[in-house]
């Protein structure tokens, strides 16, 4: 995770992992992290990933992507409290190669 206290916002580097059974050319959805040391809930932000700003990824494959959110600098000692593990996210609307698709599991 990195941390910009001029444009107040957090960035982090994120593993994609396809495990369906189709090569993917195109992902969208929103993405809301969570931070075990900060009990305020972040917002979803949307992201997505196609064309030149994407490789595609095939069955089994993993990219790394990075994703960005508002952090006002009050938050920045909480932010770094956290590691790796302590951060998770909770996705909605998911497409895959311009399809709607289930992420239940």
């Amino acid at each position: 995770m990195n941390y910009s206290s001029e444009e107040e916002r957090y960035t982090l580097g994120d593993f994609i992992n396809n495990t369906s059974s189709i090569t993917i050319d195109e992902l969208k959805m929103e993405i809301r992290p969570k931070f075990k040391y900060i009990s305020q809930s972040t917002e979803f932000i949307p992201a997505e990933f196609k064309g030149t700003s994407y490789t595609t990824l095939p069955v089994n494959g993993v990219v790394v992507k990075t994703i960005s959110g508002d952090a006002p600098i009050e938050f920045l000692d909480q932010l770094k409290q956290n590691k790796g593990e302590d951060i998770t996210f909770e996705i909605r609307d998911l497409g895959i190669n311009d399809e709607k698709v289930n992420n239940s599991n």
